[in-house]
C-alpha cells in the first residue's frame, strides 16, 4: 500500500504551478507563489486563469510598496498581489498575512483561501485550523485553483506539515468547482490508497 507521503502531486507541470520547485520558498511564500501572487511583479500580466478570476478595478501598475498599497486600497487586485509579493520577498510574512486577512474580511473573497492557508499553518497569525477549514469550505468556489494548489501542498507535505485529510478536502472542493487537475490528482490519490 502506498503511503500518502510517497505520493507526489503534479506540482511543477507548468503554468503557475512550476514556481514552487524553482524558487524553493518558505511555506507561506510558496503558497502565494503557487496561486500566482508572485506572477504579477513589476507590471507583468498574471496568468490568464487569474486575470479572468480577479479583474482589476484600476489599471495603474505599481512597483513599490506605497503605490501598491494605494492601488490595492482602491480595489486593484493585481496591486494587492504585487504588494503581497513585496512583503514575501522581504520575508514580511506577518504583513502579507495581515493584508490577505484584511482583504478577505473586506469581502474580497478571492484572497480568503490564502488567508485560510495562513490560519491553517499559523503563519503570521495564531493557528486556527477549525476556522481555516470553514473558510476554505466557504471560499474555495471563489478560487478553486488556489484550493487545489493548497491541497497538493498538504497532501504531499511540501513545505507544510503533511495533512492528508485537509489536502483531500481541498482537492475535493476544487474538483467540485471544475478544477480538472484537482479531480485527476484526487482520483490518483484514491486509487493509490484504496480510498
Amino acid at each position: 500500500m502506498t503511503k500518502a507521503k510517497d505520493l507526489t502531486p503534479s506540482i511543477g507541470r507548468g503554468g503557475y504551478r512550476s514556481g514552487f520547485r524553482v524558487f524553493g520558498l518558505p511555506p507561506l511564500a510558496a503558497s502565494y507563489l503557487v496561486i500566482g501572487v508572485l506572477a504579477c511583479s513589476k507590471g507583468s500580466e498574471p496568468p490568464a486563469e487569474l486575470a479572468s478570476a480577479r479583474p482589476a478595478t484600476a489599471t495603474d501598475a505599481c512597483n513599490d510598496e506605497p503605490g501598491c498599497l494605494r492601488a490595492c486600497d482602491a480595489g486593484n487586485n493585481t496591486a494587492c498581489d504585487t504588494l503581497t509579493s513585496i512583503y514575501l520577498k522581504e520575508n514580511r510574512r506577518d504583513d502579507a498575512t495581515r493584508l490577505v486577512k484584511r482583504l478577505c474580511e473586506g469581502k474580497r473573497r478571492y484572497f480568503c483561501p490564502s488567508f485560510a492557508f495562513s490560519l491553517a499553518l499559523g503563519e503570521g497569525i495564531a493557528a486556527d485550523r477549525a476556522r481555516a477549514r470553514q473558510l476554505f469550505e466557504d471560499t474555495c468556489p471563489d478560487d478553486p485553483r488556489g484550493c487545489s494548489e493548497f491541497g497538493n501542498l498538504f497532501m504531499a507535505g511540501r513545505g507544510v506539515p503533511l495533512d492528508v485529510e485537509l489536502g483531500s478536502l481541498l482537492l475535493d472542493l476544487a474538483c467540485k468547482h471544475r478544477d480538472q487537475d484537482a479531480c485527476r490528482e484526487l482520483a490518483q490519490f484514491r486509487a493509490a490508497t484504496g480510498q
